[in-house]
């Protein structure tokens, strides 16, 4: 895990988390789309603002409304 800071305090738990495999470094995921986890996306599917949808990719859309994640409620 090169890219993590941790304080020198937690060092010791996160070695032992990293070695028995409960943190494991993402492989397959897009940089260009780390952004969109926001607590503006987050409020507006709350608050049942549709304009969320155009800030993530769609088959994010689709599968957020279909499980009713982060409080998502049909209108």
């Amino acid at each position: 895990m090169p890219n993590v800071e941790v304080a020198p305090e937690l060092r010791k738990l996160f070695g032992y988390l990293v070695d028995r495999g409960s943190i494991v470094q993402l492989e397959n995921y897009n940089p260009q789309i780390l952004h969109i986890f926001t607590p503006e996306v987050l409020r507006r599917i709350k608050d049942g603002d549709a304009s969320w949808e155009d800030m993530v990719p769609p088959q994010i859309a689709e599968v957020i409304k279909r499980r009713g994640f982060f409080g998502y409620r049909p209108t």
